[in-house]
């Protein structure tokens, strides 16, 4: 098997290792939220409503990712 073979072929497994667990940490989450992920567009939409702002806000008392350091708040100078 030439050099350029064996390079693909890991390529190829590595890629497919990704997307295994890519799928099974998808499976996690959705068990963890109680309700599939939204895929393709709607997906799209709600990451940028969540991102300009104007979409839900996570519960900063129950949200384990969240840091406990208060963040600043809009328009104020650091």
């Amino acid at each position: 098997m030439s050099p350029e073979t064996k390079a693909s072929n890991a390529k190829t497994t590595a890629a497919a290792g990704l997307k295994q667990q890519a799928k099974q940490d998808e499976i996690e989450t959705e068990r963890a939220k109680g309700s599939p992920l939204k895929k393709g567009e709607k997906r799209v939409e709600e990451r940028a409503v969540a991102a300009n702002g104007d979409g839900p806000v996570a519960d900063p008392v129950n949200d384990p990712t969240r840091s406990k350091a208060p963040s600043p708040s809009k328009g104020s100078k650091q």
